[in-house]
């Protein structure tokens, strides 16, 4: 679902509190759900890319890419 949301992070628009709320076990998707989450309360554009460059301003980036290898 995290990855969904990173490419389509207009999807926050519907649910972003549900998302907020669900149990996560993996401190990666955890920490990049929180970056993606700042990221949008920032009000960054709701576009994959505006949203993969803050979290890389944000030093996410290497988690981004983590989830990615892993689908």
């Amino acid at each position: 679902m995290t990855l969904a949301i990173l490419n389509h992070p207009w999807l926050l628009d519907g649910f972003a509190e549900e998302w907020a709320e669900i149990p996560l076990r993996s401190p990666v998707l955890q920490q990049l759900r929180a970056g993606i989450l700042h990221a949008y309360a920032m009000q960054t554009p709701l576009d994959s890319g505006a949203v993969r460059t803050q979290l890389s301003v944000d030093g996410l980036e290497p988690l981004v890419l983590q989830v990615e290898r892993a689908i």
